[in-house]
């Protein structure tokens, strides 16, 4: 238990930095959307990421379902 609490120390770090990498290029394209007309400038950014995560976190999903099918993996 030690070691795990000790490793997640270090990573927290790291994990900031990843998640604040993560969250500008969210916001870059939220702005390359609206300056391009793909998304209304009426949409809220906060509404925008929760859509765009959801939408992605699915197609991941399916994803890994499909490719776990494909291996015909039997539990």
């Amino acid at each position: 238990m030690r070691e795990a609490v000790a490793v997640n120390e270090e990573f927290g770090d790291e994990f900031k930095r990843m998640e604040e990498k993560r969250f500008r290029r969210l916001q870059d394209l939220y702005k390359f959307l609206i300056e391009n007309n793909y998304i209304s400038k009426d949409i809220e950014f906060d509404y925008f990421a929760f859509a765009f995560l959801g939408i992605m976190e699915s197609v991941i999903m399916r994803k890994l379902i499909l490719s776990e099918e494909d291996f015909n993996i039997e539990e």
